[in-house]
């Protein structure tokens, strides 16, 4: 494979970043349910780093204001996609594109099963 077929252009990178994304954030979601549909969407939109803060740093970050967890959630992302929007050659790309998103959706089903337990 030469250098011209093992590189991505960016504007491939942004839409394949951009669709992981929201892919990401469908699976991250408990289920879908008439709170969702409306402003609801809002409050899951910007929680939605929270899965990714659970699995990072498990329990103990609980004991960090809410706002603190997702506004470093959010910045983690922001790093992410700086990162990944830069690399060019395919494995690294892909390499590095899944890893947040699948710790944020599994940290997001943590929590669920977690919250599911205390009722």
């Amino acid at each position: 494979m030469n250098t011209a077929e093992s590189e991505i252009d960016l504007r491939k990178r942004a839409r394949i970043y951009f669709i992981t994304f929201v892919v990401g954030l469908i699976l991250s979601l408990p289920g879908w349910s008439t709170e969702l549909i409306g402003p609801g969407i809002f409050m899951v939109l910007a929680d939605f780093p929270i899965g990714l803060v659970r699995v990072l740093f498990g329990r103990s970050g609980s004991s960090v204001n809410g706002q603190t967890l997702i506004a470093g959630g959010w910045i983690l992302y922001g790093i992410h996609a700086l990162i990944t929007l830069q690399m060019k050659k395919r494995v690294a790309f892909y390499g590095v594109l899944l890893v947040l998103p699948a710790c944020n959706v599994s940290g997001c089903h943590l929590l669920n099963n977690e919250m599911q337990g205390l009722h």
